[in-house]
């Protein structure tokens, strides 16, 4: 799929430059958006799941069946 043909997918991102795409949201929801097998790489800002301000921990049994989600 062409980079531009992610915008009538995902709308306008948050940043776009001539080979790049960014996106800000909810990975497991965006990426609900895409028809199957269109990604060849997704990016995200790991470490999760340790406590900072900004999430919720959850249990090792949870978090991992929240990861297993990101399977595409």
């Amino acid at each position: 799929m062409e980079l531009g043909e992610f915008k009538s997918f995902l709308g306008n991102p948050a940043y776009e430059d001539e080979d790049v795409l960014i996106y800000q949201g909810d990975c497991l929801q965006l990426m609900n958006q895409l028809p199957e097998n269109c990604l060849g790489l997704t990016v995200t800002s790991p470490p999760y799941n340790i406590g900072k301000e900004y999430e919720s921990v959850l249990s090792v049994e949870d978090y991992i069946a929240w990861m297993a989600n990101w399977r595409y």
